[in-house]
């Protein structure tokens, strides 16, 4: 195993005993979200090429947000490995960031890989959960990585969840993969 994956899978047992324990604690600031995104995604722009997956986004410009700019940028890093990792080659993953309300912002990661049952939904966010299919072993993780951002998001007072790209309402967006999202609320 290279020494890059061994010190990521160490950070996420390590970031998960500390939320276990209690002492996870966040640096909030005020936040340009869009801006934050757009670094995220051009530090991640090589994984992605070198997948042959192209990334896109769209971002409302000007919406601040109250955060810790290293915990979110590590629920989006997340987001963006599992969307790479699960599409095609050739396919394209895009975020996106949507002013829900005055109140609120979205952030959504959709991807072009084979989707999720909904009965799965229960069981994605929870520690050391790995979906059955027959290619895993492949695609390797741990299990951590969803459930550390759930703990950050809901310690931001957000909400994340998934949704399979085949329940959209609009039957001309409908096709595989899966939109996964999160919610934070918005300042002034």
């Amino acid at each position: 195993m290279r020494y890059a994956a061994l010190l990521k899978i160490i950070e996420k047992i390590v970031d998960s005993k500390k939320l276990e324990s209690g002492k996870f604690r966040l640096s909030k600031r005020r936040l340009i979200l869009g801006e934050l995104v757009e670094d995220v995604i051009a530090g991640f722009r090589p994984v992605a090429q070198e997948a042959g997956i192209k990334l896109t986004c769209q971002i409302k410009p000007d919406i601040y947000v109250n955060a810790d700019e290293q915990r979110i940028s590590q629920v989006l890093e997340n987001l963006l490995s599992n969307a790479v990792k699960f599409s095609p080659s050739g396919a394209e993953v895009s975020v996106n960031v949507i002013a829900i309300n005055n109140d609120r912002v979205r952030v959504q990661v959709s991807d072009n890989g084979p989707g999720i049952s909904s009965r799965d939904y229960p069981k994605l966010f929870e520690k050391f959960q790995q979906l059955d299919a027959p290619d895993r072993r492949m695609r390797g993780g741990t299990g951590l990585g969803l459930s550390i951002c759930k703990a950050i998001i809901e310690a931001h007072a957000g909400q994340i969840g998934v949704l399979s790209c085949d329940e959209l309402p609009d039957e001309s967006a409908k096709r595989s993969g899966s939109i996964f999202w999160f919610e934070l609320d918005r300042i002034s």
